[in-house]
């Protein structure tokens, strides 16, 4: 009921510990598609407490309240006959706008959130009126609200980011402790879209990709409390040692004097006891590995702990069970000889290479 993207993008946010919404993402109802496709969802993932369900984006101006809950308590059943606890998120009138008025009727389940979205254009206009006002009529009657889309320039993704709006936004959804999203991690042209067009995957991490609304964004979620609190305890050697941002107790040391690759995995051991070549667990290690291997001047390549075993599978020389993987397109080939890998910093991609030849190298600290 579902394709390979939606399933990929969901077992890696799973994987990584973030939270994932899965949006029915249509200005239509479909619901003969759409009951089939939350039951299988949920039959799927329901039992992992990252999953969220959002069951309509953003409702037709045409769809009234009372119409819409007909929709939503289709669809809610189908969910909680898999999934009796995750939270789901549900459109609300006016392309998810008009809170207060699903707040004067609202649903009858457990752990239910209404949509709301706003851009920068819109705060006063006939679209919107005044949506904050929406919002806090809403907060007043105890209505829980989910901002799952903004934008910090106009709704139609022309003009320019606005600052001062997007702050008062942010300073109502902060003051109201509600959640928000903004649109989009993509590289599409419009004054909305974070990434710079184009950019590949393995870019998404580094800031030279990142419009002017994907730095302002980037640095407005580094600027907040995420509930994440980061060890203290951790520290890491001095001298050419640095700290994860991704993973804290994490310590990496690029190491640019050229070896093969069981002489790279012992010269780490050197190093320090604790030390290996790196193991690499998600897409937001390999940004940052990425963004650090850039600044390296010596090499392009470095040799990272992954190797292949006699029966032609590949694993972590450190035993990390890691099963994130970002190779080249054609790679790994099958060369029998090729049984170790690097990360190339010009990509961030990963090619297997023969173990014998010599090459930069990506010493890691786990749990320093």
């Amino acid at each position: 009921m579902f394709g390979q993207k939606v399933a990929s993008a969901i077992e890696a946010a799973v994987e990584t510990g973030i939270y994932v919404i899965v949006d029915w993402h249509d200005f239509d109802w479909h619901l003969e598609q759409a009951i089939p496709f939350f039951a299988n969802i949920s039959q799927l993932y329901g039992k992992y407490p990252h999953v969220l369900y959002e069951t309509y984006n953003e409702p037709s101006w045409a769809d009234s309240w009372a119409n819409l809950t007909v929709y939503h308590t289709a669809i809610i059943k189908a969910i909680r006959a898999n999934d009796p606890e995750n939270v789901i998120i549900v459109g609300t009138p006016r392309a998810s706008i008009d809170v207060d008025i699903a707040a004067a009727a609202p649903l009858n389940f457990s752990n239910i959130a209404y949509t709301l979205h706003f851009y920068t254009n819109i705060p006063n206009t006939t679209w919107g009126g005044n949506i904050m006002e929406k919002a806090q009529k809403a907060i007043d009657m105890n209505l829980p609200i989910f901002v799952t889309e903004y934008g910090v320039c106009s709704a139609n993704g022309q003009g320019l980011v606005d600052y001062n709006v997007s702050q008062m936004f942010w300073d109502f959804l902060d003051t109201n402790k509600i959640s928000y999203l903004a649109w989009t991690i993509s590289d599409d042209k419009g004054c909305y879209y974070t990434l710079k067009y184009p950019t590949n995957a393995s870019q998404v991490g580094d800031k030279d990709y990142w419009t002017e609304s994907g730095a302002y964004i980037n640095k407005k979620l580094w600027s907040t409390d995420q509930g994440v609190t980061c060890p203290s305890t951790c520290s890491c050697p001095s001298d050419n040692w640095y700290q994860s941002t991704v993973n804290p107790c994490n310590c990496y040391a690029f190491i640019q004097t050229p070896l093969n690759w069981n002489s790279a995995n012992n010269a780490c051991r050197q190093q320090n006891p604790k030390a290996t070549l790196i193991s690499i667990d998600s897409a937001f290690e390999n940004n940052e590995i990425l963004a650090s291997g850039k600044n390296q001047t010596t090499c392009t390549q470095f040799f990272i702990g992954l190797e292949r075993d006699m029966s032609n599978t590949w694993y972590w020389s450190n035993n990390d069970t890691s099963k994130y993987f970002n190779w080249r397109a054609s790679y790994p080939n099958s060369n029998s000889n090729d049984k170790c890998s690097q990360l190339n910093t010009n990509d961030g991609t990963w090619t297997n290479i023969d173990c014998a030849t010599t090459g930069c190298y990506i010493c890691e600290i786990k749990n320093a």
